[in-house]
C-alpha cells in the first residue's frame, strides 16, 4: 500500500497501489485534488488492512475459547456481539468515502421565490470534482473485486444470509436487553393460541421462524423456552414437533 509518483512524457502522476497490489491512476502531480484523493485512499485501505488483522486475532481466541472452555449461551451472545463489532468494523473501512455537504466541499446558496426563500447547502467545484473521480476509482476497485473473486453461488449466499441474519439478531440481543422468560413465553403461547383458533398444531420449525421475524428472538432462546413450557405442562405435543396450549 503506497502512493507513488509517476514520470510519464516528462509530465508527473499520482498513483495510488493497494494491499493486493491493484493501481489506480489518481490524477496529475500538480493537481491538489489528486493528493487529497490518494491520501484519503491510503487512509481507507490502512482501516481495511486493520480490521483484516483484528479479525484474525479475534479468529485465534474463539479457537482457544472452544479448545479450553465449556461456554454458556449468554457467554456465545457476548462473542456474536465483538464479532458483529468486527463486522461494524469492516463496514467503516470498506465504506466508500463521500464528503459532507458543508464547507469546504459545498456553499450555502438561497434559493425561493421572492416571498419565501431559504438557505441550502450545494456542492461546488471542489466537491463535485472529487466526487465525480471518486466514483470512477471506485467503479474500477468493484471491477477488480469481481474479478478477484467472482460472484458467490446461490447456495452459499443463503447461507451467507442466514449467518447475516444470526449475526444481527445477537447484536440487537446483546444492545436490547435479555428477554424475560415471561416476555418469550407470552410472544410464543400468542402464536400457538392463533393457530389453535384455527384447529390448528403450531409446527416448532414454524413458531421458531415467526417467533424470529415478530418478536426479534434468537432460536437459541426460543428453544429454551418451549423446552420450559413443555416441562410446566402449559402446552403439549399431540406429535413430534407439534404443539398445543394445554
Amino acid at each position: 500500500m503506497r502512493i507513488d509518483v509517476k514520470r510519464t512524457n516528462g509530465k508527473k502522476y499520482v498513483q495510488f497501489v493497494d494491499n493486493d497490489g491493484n493501481l489506480y491512476h489518481v490524477g496529475s502531480a500538480t493537481d491538489f485534488d489528486a493528493w487529497f484523493l490518494a491520501t484519503l485512499l491510503w487512509s481507507q485501505e490502512f482501516e481495511l488492512e486493520l480490521y483484516n488483522k483484528k479479525r484474525k486475532f479475534f479468529q485465534s481466541i474463539e479457537t482457544n475459547i472452544a479448545t479450553n472452555v465449556q461456554i454458556t449461551d449468554e457467554q456465545r451472545f457476548a462473542l456474536e456481539y465483538m464479532r458483529n463489532q468486527l463486522a461494524l468494523d469492516k463496514g467503516h473501512s470498506s465504506r466508500h468515502t463521500y464528503f459532507p455537504k458543508r464547507q469546504p466541499f459545498a456553499v450555502l446558496k438561497v434559493i425561493g421565490t421572492t416571498t419565501q426563500t431559504r438557505e441550502v447547502w450545494c456542492w461546488n467545484d471542489f466537491g463535485t470534482n472529487l466526487r465525480r473521480r471518486l466514483r470512477k476509482i471506485y467503479s474500477r476497485k468493484r471491477e477488480l473485486e469481481r474479478r478477484k473473486i467472482g460472484f458467490a453461488p446461490k447456495k452459499e449466499a443463503k447461507e451467507l444470509a442466514k449467518i447475516r441474519e444470526q449475526n444481527i439478531n445477537a447484536y440487537l440481543y446483546v444492545h436490547r436487553g435479555a428477554p424475560s422468560f415471561s416476555e418469550v413465553s407470552s410472544n410464543l403461547l400468542s402464536i400457538i393460541v392463533e393457530n389453535q383458533l384455527r384447529g390448528l398444531s403450531t409446527k416448532k420449525a414454524i413458531l421458531i421462524d415467526e417467533a424470529k421475524t415478530k418478536y426479534k428472538l434468537l432460536p437459541t432462546v426460543i428453544e429454551r423456552v418451549i423446552n420450559q413450557l413443555l416441562r410446566e405442562g402449559t402446552i403439549y405435543e399431540p406429535r413430534d414437533d407439534f404443539y398445543r396450549i394445554t
